[in-house]
C-alpha cells in the first residue's frame, strides 16, 4: 500500500477558493466528497490525481469550486472514525446517477495540500 493518495473535494457551493485557503488550510478542516451507497458511507481514494480529477468531473456537481485533497495513509483512520469506509479506485467510477448512489460532503479534520481545478 502507498503512503500517498488522493480523495477529491468540492465546497457545495458554500465556500469559494480564498476560503478554502484562508479558513479551512489554516483551521485543519475539509469538506471531502463521499459517496452514500446502499451497504454505507464510503470515501474513493486514488493513488494518481489525475484519476481522482476525473472522478470528480464525472460526479461533482456542476458549477462547484473543486479540488483534489493529497492526504498521506494516517489519514485512513480519521475516515474510519467518522464512519466513512476508504474505498481504493483503480478509475474514476460514475456514482452520481447511479440507483440507491449518492454524493455527500464529509467534513474531515487534518493537515492537507491543495489542488485546485
Amino acid at each position: 500500500m502507498q503512503n500517498v493518495f488522493f480523495v477529491p473535494s468540492f465546497t457545495d457551493g458554500e465556500l469559494s477558493k480564498k476560503d478554502l485557503k484562508e479558513e479551512c488550510q489554516k483551521e485543519k478542516w475539509l469538506p471531502i466528497m463521499t459517496v452514500e451507497t446502499p451497504h454505507g458511507k464510503i470515501v474513493p481514494i486514488f493513488k494518481d490525481s489525475i484519476s481522482c480529477l476525473k472522478f470528480i468531473k464525472r460526479n461533482a456537481p456542476p458549477n462547484q469550486v473543486v479540488l483534489q485533497v493529497k492526504m498521506d495513509i494516517k489519514d485512513l483512520k480519521k475516515f474510519k472514525d467518522k464512519g466513512i469506509e476508504p474505498e481504493w479506485h483503480e478509475f474514476p467510477k460514475l456514482y452520481k446517477n447511479r440507483e440507491g448512489h449518492s454524493i455527500k460532503i464529509d467534513i474531515i479534520e487534518t493537515d492537507f495540500t491543495l489542488k485546485y481545478f
